[in-house]
């Protein structure tokens, strides 16, 4: 059956890719490294070269770190429910994130299939979030495109209406933050712009609607997701 359906995809155009995750002890105490416990995420704004950076830098430290493809693969194997030893303060702190981002989301009256991708993507993020949490998984886990990054906007609209004003949810969000490292990567806006081009004409699809709009009013958007 499996045979059958590979070939009748292949007949309709789509391609077929096999991607296997590899085996990851991921609790070995042979293994565990002083890492553990930690998060570190490249921000940015989209087309500055995060994710370029983070290719080259990640090579230097992988024997230190879990990437997103070996959070995957640790979830694959060994945790087919990642959320299953999440405190209550971190699984409030996720629901709210996710569904202010959702909501923004179907108020721009998205089409059904980008807003059932992203949906699927904002769980691929926060699963990924989770497990390097709450698993004790045996290093630290270093990206590029994270919780933090997907859900800027929501974590700064919840930041300014807790801040100083109520003490438990205050509590949470430090708990959330808790062995956190930011690193911000800023560039010139016509170098985000270039790039911002560039990566729309390799992909042969619009990004952002960035790549049409009158290059001003780029540099308006760009300065005003930086300001956030």
């Amino acid at each position: 059956m499996k045979r059958i359906i590979l070939h009748a995809l292949r007949n309709h155009g789509y391609e077929i890719k096999k991607n296997k995750l590899p085996y990851i002890d991921y609790i070995s105490e042979q293994n565990r490294k002083d890492t553990s416990g930690y998060y570190i995420e490249f921000l940015g704004v989209s087309g500055v070269g995060k994710s370029t950076l983070f290719r080259k830098v990640f090579e230097s430290y992988r024997n230190d770190w879990y990437s997103r493809r070996d959070l995957a693969a640790i979830q694959y194997w060994h945790a087919p429910n990642p959320f299953d030893n999440v405190d209550q303060s971190s699984e409030f702190i996720y629901t709210r994130f996710y569904n202010d981002s959702l909501n923004r989301l179907m108020n721009n009256n998205s089409s059904l299939v980008k807003t059932v991708s992203i949906h699927q993507y904002f769980l691929r993020v926060i699963k990924n979030d989770a497990i390097s949490r709450f698993n004790s998984i045996s290093k630290g886990f270093f990206c590029d495109d994270g919780v933090l990054h997907n859900f800027s906007t929501s974590i700064t609209k919840y930041y300014k209406s807790v801040k100083n004003t109520d003490k438990v949810y205050d509590e949470n969000f430090k708990n959330f933050l808790d062995n956190r490292i930011v690193v911000y990567i800023t560039a010139s806006t016509d170098f985000i712009i270039n790039n911002l081009k560039k990566r729309a004409r390799e992909e042969s699809k619009k990004l952002n609607n960035y790549y049409e709009e009158d290059h001003e009013k780029v540099k308006e958007r760009i300065n005003s997701a930086s300001a956030k």
